[in-house]
């Protein structure tokens, strides 16, 4: 009776004496996931059992914690109410170099989940899960949706990674029976388009307006027309009367479109003729306006 006594307290003290670690969780029976046999080679997360940190030292390392912590992210968690606990420990280095010691590539760390991801070979696995510290391991999650990804690179000489955009409009019907819409005019209305995008490069712009602050017509840099917009006419509101229209041509400034104040400053002998002319041609250039406003 003494002896078998004596071996099961040989068999458990192991255990007995790790659960002193704080968060310690005990390794599985069968460490190791089917599933990464599966391949020679498989990205897994490998579990560890605990951070290194014992129950009577876990104040300690808290504290230790707090003060490596960032400004900004101390401050996050107070605002939002969060507390500083055992998520925020550090995985145990040696931990981690044991593993690669064994043949694991390092590819990502979680303290969340007292875990790390390697690249793995088949042979190297139950090696690794032969640490005592090592909890469980088990392969890293993975999406691929085959269709999608044939598709994409069937059309990528053509439309490259703008497939999956490009066909929810059918625009890709349209290029095959030869529907480009080449020389075809525009018009675009945003108020967030980067006027000076290298998008934007090769694309000839008959004309632009911007509504919100504002534009003046301009001849040799003096400009011939009022500046009216929304952020202008707002301010202009509170002390003045006028019906506010914000396209080019169609401004009422003291209820006188820009137009007529053209037609008046021409008649007047301010403009020249063939100033009068270009504006005229701006105003009412070929058939359709093109508006871009800027960012």
């Amino acid at each position: 009776m003494i002896q078998l006594l004596c071996i099961f307290c040989t068999i458990y003290s192991t255990p007995l004496q790790e659960s002193g670690m704080y968060g310690y969780r005990a390794p599985l029976l069968n460490k190791v996931d089917a599933r990464c046999y599966e391949n020679d080679y498989v990205r897994a997360w490998v579990y560890f059992t605990d951070k290194g940190v014992s129950t009577n030292n876990y104040d300690k390392v808290i504290q230790s914690v707090k003060r490596r912590m960032g400004k900004s992210s101390y401050d996050r968690r107070l605002k939002r109410g969060g507390t500083i606990d055992y998520a925020d420990i550090p995985l145990k280095e040696n931990y981690i170099n044991e593993v690669e010691a064994r043949g694991g590539l390092l590819i990502k760390e979680s303290k969340w989940l007292n875990a790390a991801s390697f690249g793995i070979s088949k042979e190297d696995l139950d090696k690794i899960a032969e640490l005592d510290f090592v909890q469980k391991i088990t392969t890293v999650a993975s999406f691929m949706s085959p269709n999608d990804t044939e598709t994409a690179f069937l059309d990528s000489t053509i439309f490259g990674l703008t497939y999956n955009q490009l066909s929810m409009f059918n625009i890709d019907s349209l290029h095959d029976i030869g529907v480009f819409g080449s020389n075809v005019k525009i018009g675009i209305l945003d108020t967030g388009l980067r006027r000076k995008h290298t998008a934007l490069d090769n694309v000839m712009v008959i004309a632009e307006y911007d509504f919100l602050g504002g534009d003046q017509i301009y001849i040799e840099n003096s400009p011939v027309t009022e500046q009216y917009g929304v952020y202008s006419d707002m301010a202009f509101w509170k002390t003045n009367s006028r019906i506010n229209l914000f396209l080019t041509g169609d401004t009422i400034a003291n209820n006188y479109p820009v137009r007529d104040i053209i037609k008046n400053q021409y008649r007047q002998g301010i403009l020249s003729h063939i100033d009068f002319d270009k504006i005229q041609t701006l105003l009412s250039h070929h058939h359709i306006l093109l508006i871009l406003l800027p960012n």
